[in-house]
């Protein structure tokens, strides 16, 4: 959920970097990504000397007290807010031009200002997609693409599955010739395995034994 943040502790005659805003706002544990995000969606206005980003203190309580404000009256889900000009209504001919997701799953709606015809944004919650596709026309859903990759996919190996299962063996036709049958011994060759016990009783001839008679 968001949070308000005092703009009464901003001076309006000095520049702030984004380190020295998340420093005043400490206790609220701003980050300087959020601060970034603020310039490059919600309409703050900055301006970079050299590689340092600043923003003037009189802009910053501005952009702070609208935004407190903005958020005691809550939008309707058809309702964009254009930090243009302000308005709080339906995109133009109540079309959402992209619908993407973001990393934490939420859904990013893009439309066009009715009154200015400046880019407007909205987030949504990540289950709002049926809801959105009701309302409004929504000309590129990246979600659509995201989907059907994933059912494709899953498609593929189901299919091959039920292929595997449902194959039937080949027929096996009868023949009227009789098997033919074929012995072992035919082809396999052993060798015959000289029995170690009849080395041991093997005879020796008496003329062999004198030799080892004692003299």
């Amino acid at each position: 959920m968001s949070k308000n943040y005092d703009p009464r502790l901003i001076k309006s005659y000095r520049s702030y970097k984004t380190k020295d805003v998340c420093r005043l706002y400490k206790s609220k544990k701003l980050h300087e990504q959020t601060v970034r995000g603020w310039v490059k969606d919600d309409g703050l206005k900055a301006f970079w000397h050299g590689k340092t980003l600043y923003i003037y203190g009189a802009v910053l309580k501005q952009f702070l007290t609208e935004r407190n404000n903005q958020r005691k009256s809550p939008l309707a889900f058809n309702q964009f807010r254009c930090w243009k000009c302000k308005a709080m209504d339906a995109p133009l001919h109540n079309t959402v031009e992209k619908l993407i997701r973001e990393r934490n799953k939420s859904l990013r709606a893009f439309g066009v200002c009715a009154s200015c015809g400046h880019e407007i944004k909205r987030l949504y919650k990540a289950d709002a997609e049926q809801e959105i596709l009701r309302i409004f026309t929504v000309k590129h859903n990246e979600l659509v693409g995201l989907s059907d990759s994933v059912c494709s996919a899953g498609g593929t190996h189901i299919e091959n599955t039920s292929n595997q299962a449902v194959s039937e063996p080949p027929e096996i036709v009868p023949s009227d010739d009789p098997p033919k049958t074929t012995s072992t011994s035919d082809k396999t060759h052993i060798k015959p395995v000289k029995n170690i016990a009849s080395i041991g009783t093997t005879h020796i001839p008496p003329t062999q034994l004198s030799l080892f008679e004692p003299l």
